[in-house]
């Protein structure tokens, strides 16, 4: 096994961050990390050029060549230029577009669906034996659908070919009828025994991936052999569109792999070696990824099209404003939200300004984040019927809204607010995107991946103690009494409040809790403690699980200006009277006062002809006309922001 140094790359649609590992007194250790842009799209249209730019970048740092004739330098030379393994994990771009066909909805297509939620694939067409639509419908949705890949799914290993032979003559004759430069790849995650028989029919006409059977049997399904096969797909297509991505995976010793399969490895890894249960969350520009490892169950899913920068405004439509609305400390207009998201989907670099735009950011990335594990916890391995979570031993962050908010007790905050932990959680940081590259490590020099995971590549945190159960607020929730370098000191922590105590990782400290009620902590109610540190300390939730910020806005501005207060010692802000004023759209509608109607003049009978009007100087010379017909009421639009993306697509 090569011992050479190690760079990994990951191309997200914002930034494109590079690590380099190398050999430090026998171990792997981070000597270098750098990022810039990435350089997807005008005037570059190649991200290659971005990460040229960034290892230029490190070559004055390092004063070691990374790049030479277009390319990385591997493996490492005598003179130490270069780097022995490249890795590169991606998730820009668009997502692909995907057609599922297959037998049973809610069977062998469900199976496959749940498949390519690992991956950056975005189902458009389902069409199954099932469905309602005749042959040339069935014919005409491929056509049309402008698929990326099709995903051919069914039957039981061992059982009937017959039943899917009709769907594979469909597929074949839309793939004929195509030109060829349009034609979808095609991914078979059926019967085993018809394997041949697809790649035969197909392979002349497209590029076929065949993967293990998702559905082996009826009451068995079995994701984990497909998704190797899924990222294969992601890579040729990939390498099929524009933007240099055919370079990277000519560079790269795993291939161009989806960043969100590495997150998946990583939360595996720590499942198994801590023997606990474990949640990473990555929410980017334009997608998110949660995975959830519950009583060795690993479950990804993906979603393509939310995220808090290019896809932000698509985020904004799906949660609806009432989500955002939920989590900010004043009463936000639609204009004002609308207007912050527009510039964040066209400046997904932007970073708030002001104090009101940091509340609704943060606002953003609550509700996608709740929203994310309300969808995700489906799948995981837990009581579903259950309002909270089992206890997460492990949390691991991603993306820069989270990680990179400049204080790290705001994101341990933000961390309990978005996922709700319960029980004792210790919480990794990755501000710099180690994850996707040592996840994709991990299949060709395991032992670099074990030691940079336990070593420098991901940053401590800290540990969140969240307390199970409705306390009372403003009532003490738990004693705690901390022990901390022969010092002891005891602490009420009231209910409603949260607590951060500053402790340097790589140190401990002991602390015995006392509930009160029915409060728990991992079902206890009296506990003894050993906590790790971190960069962002120890925060003591005392705001129970599940909870709110506050079902008025005078709640949530009491609230979240204290939790904020409280976690990150910062001045208390002194909410302004204008953030409680009712919205002028939430406002009854002021009833116009009618104008009188005048009577026409008598006519003078000596003079024969009416009296003419003398108007005064501030009287209305109109108003004696008589009212007009009222107008139609025009209808108040309650929907999605349907008319708001299109005007953003027409930008």
């Amino acid at each position: 096994m090569r011992t050479g140094a190690i760079l990994t790359a990951d191309i997200g649609n914002v930034s494109t961050r590079v690590s380099i590992y190398d050999l430090v007194d026998g171990e792997y250790r981070t000597i270098a990390r750098a990022q810039t842009l990435t350089t997807l799209g005008l005037p570059a249209d190649d991200v290659s050029v971005g990460l040229e730019r960034v290892l230029r970048d490190l070559e004055r740092t390092l004063n070691r060549k990374l790049w030479a004739g277009g390319r990385i330098i591997q493996p490492e030379t005598l003179d130490r230029d270069g780097v022995d393994y490249a890795i590169i994990t991606t998730s820009a771009g668009r997502p692909l577009r995907a057609v599922v066909m297959g037998l049973m909805p809610d069977i062998s297509v469900e199976s496959a669906l749940r498949a390519l939620s690992t991956s950056y694939v975005e189902p458009v067409e389902v069409l199954t034996l099932r469905s309602s639509e005749s042959e040339e419908d069935k014919l005409n949705k491929l056509l049309l659908a402008r698929a990326n890949v099709v995903v051919l799914a069914g039957g039981i290993d061992k059982g009937a070919k017959d039943a899917l032979l009709p769907t594979l003559n469909l597929l074949t004759l839309a793939l004929r009828v195509m030109e060829t430069s349009v034609r979808p790849l095609v991914l078979y995650l059926g019967n085993a025994a018809l394997a041949d028989t697809v790649s035969a029919q197909l392979s002349e006409l497209t590029e076929v991936v065949v993967a293990p059977n998702v559905r082996p049997r009826f009451d068995e399904e079995v994701l984990e052999g497909a998704q190797p096969h899924i990222a294969r797909i992601y890579e040729l297509a990939k390498e099929r569109a524009s933007g240099g991505f055919m370079r990277l995976g000519t560079m790269s010793e795993t291939g161009l792999l989806p960043t969100a399969q590495s997150y998946a490895r990583v939360a595996t890894y720590f499942a198994q070696t801590r023997h606990e249960n474990v949640i990473a969350f990555d929410i980017g520009s334009a997608s998110s990824v949660i995975v959830g490892v519950f009583n060795g169950q690993v479950r990804t899913r993906i979603n393509s099209r939310k995220g808090m920068g290019h896809s932000a405004l698509a985020t904004l439509d799906s949660l609806g404003l009432d989500a955002i609305r939920a989590w900010l400390p004043f009463n936000a207009s639609r204009e004002t939200l609308l207007n912050y998201v527009y510039n964040k989907t066209v400046r997904p670099a932007l970073v708030p300004y002001s104090v009101e735009d940091m509340f609704i950011e943060h606002a953003l990335l609550r509700a996608a984040a709740r929203d994310a594990v309300v969808r995700a916890r489906a799948t995981w391995a837990i009581d579903r019927e259950a309002n909270t979570l089992p206890a997460v031993g492990t949390l691991l962050l991603g993306g820069a809204t989270l990680t990179q908010t400049g204080n790290p007790q705001l994101t341990l905050l933000l961390a309990a607010d978005c996922l709700q932990p319960t029980g004792v959680t210790r919480v990794l940081s990755d501000p710099h995107g180690a994850s996707a590259g040592l996840g994709a490590l991990a299949q060709v020099n395991a032992s670099a991946a074990v030691q940079l995971l336990e070593g420098d590549a991901l940053t401590q945190l800290g540990t969140i103690v969240s307390i199970s159960g409705r306390p009372r607020p403003n009532r003490t929730a738990a004693q705690l009494r901390i022990q901390y370098e022969g010092e002891r000191v005891d602490y009420a922590l009231k209910g409603g409040q949260v607590l951060c105590l500053p402790l340097p990782a790589g140190e401990t400290l002991d602390v015995r809790i006392s509930l009160k009620g029915n409060l728990t902590i991992n079902g206890k109610q009296r506990l003894k403690l050993t906590l790790h540190g971190g960069e962002g300390g120890i925060l003591f939730d005392g705001r129970g699980r599940t909870f709110e910020a506050g079902a008025t806005v005078a709640q949530r501005a009491a609230n979240l200006t204290q939790w904020l207060h409280q976690a990150t010692d910062a001045p208390l802000i002194d909410v302004p009277e204008s953030w409680l004023a009712p919205l002028e759209e939430d406002a009854p509608p002021v009833k116009a006062e009618k104008p009188r109607r005048e009577r026409p003049a008598k006519p003078d009978k000596k003079r024969g002809k009416a009296a003419t009007a003398v108007l005064e100087e501030d009287q209305d010379p109109f108003a004696a006309l008589p009212d007009a017909e009222p107008a139609a009421p025009v209808k108040k639009q309650t929907g999605p922001l349907d008319d708001d993306l299109d005007e953003l697509r027409r930008l």
